[in-house]
C-alpha cells in the first residue's frame, strides 16, 4: 500500500528486455536507506518488487502483462521515475490509498498556468472515466492528486509548485502517456449499479 506522496526521483540506468518482460536497474539514494530484498517500491505508480540492492541502485522485474498495460513499454535509459516505499503502519498518512496496480494509460492533452499552479488536462480511457469525480482522488504516475474538473475527455488536475519540484509531471511531453490509478475506495462501487456522483461521495464520507 502507498500514499501517492513521492519520496524521490530515481533514474533508469539499465534496461534488460526478455521474453517475460523487463528487468530495470534504478539509481536512487533516499529509499535505499532501509531497503530490503522483496520490498515493494512504487515506480511511476507501479508496485514492483526489489530483486537486488546495490550501493547506489536497485533492481526490479516488470512482468510482460505490466509492461503491456503501463507506460513501461516505452521506458528509456536515463528516464526519471517517481519512487515511493510502501507506507508504514506507524507513520502519518497523507495523500490517498494507492495500491500500485495501474488501471490504464492516459495522455496529457494540455497544460495551462493558473496562478502559482499548473492545470493539466489528462485524457482518460473511456472505461475509467466514470471513476473520475470532481474533488475525488487519482494517482498519475503514482502521484496523489485531486481532480479539479471532469471533462468529456477525462479530467483536470492542478500541480502546485511543491509537487512540480518533486515530480516530473511538468516535464512530460504534451500528448505523452501517463499511468493512471483510480481511487481504490471508489473502485468497488464502480462494479455495482449505484450511481456515483458528488451526493454519493458525501453520503459515504469520501468528500465533505
Amino acid at each position: 500500500m502507498f500514499t501517492g506522496l513521492i519520496e524521490e526521483l530515481g533514474t533508469i540506468k539499465k534496461i534488460q528486455r526478455h521474453a517475460k518482460g523487463l528487468s530495470l536497474t534504478i539509481q536512487a539514494q533516499t529509499i535505499l536507506e532501509d531497503m530490503k530484498l522483496g520490498d515493494s517500491i512504487a515506480t511511476h505508480g507501479v508496485c514492483l518488487t526489489v530483486t537486488h540492492i546495490g550501493k547506489h541502485d536497485f533492481e526490479v522485474d516488470v512482468v510482460s502483462d505490466t509492461v503491456n498495460s503501463t507506460i513501461f513499454k516505452a521506458i528509456k535509459l536515463q528516464q526519471k521515475v517517481h519512487l515511493e516505499r510502501a507506507m508504514r503502519s506507524d507513520g502519518r498518512f497523507g495523500g490517498h490509498f494507492v495500491s500500485g496496480h495501474v488501471d490504464g494509460v492516459g495522455k496529457i492533452l494540455s497544460r495551462t498556468k493558473d496562478g502559482l499552479a499548473t492545470r493539466i488536462h489528462i485524457e482518460v480511457p473511456p472505461p475509467l472515466k466514470k471513476g473520475c469525480l470532481t474533488k475525488g482522488s487519482i494517482a498519475i504516475n503514482g502521484v496523489s492528486l485531486t481532480i479539479q474538473e471532469v471533462t468529456s475527455q477525462g479530467c483536470v488536475v492542478s500541480i502546485i509548485p511543491t509537487t512540480s519540484t518533486w515530480t516530473t509531471l511538468l516535464d512530460e511531453p504534451l500528448h505523452g502517456h501517463v499511468n493512471i490509478e483510480l481511487d481504490m475506495l471508489i473502485k468497488p462501487s464502480l462494479q455495482s449499479s449505484s450511481k456515483i456522483d458528488e451526493d454519493f461521495l458525501k453520503k459515504h464520507g469520501y468528500i465533505t
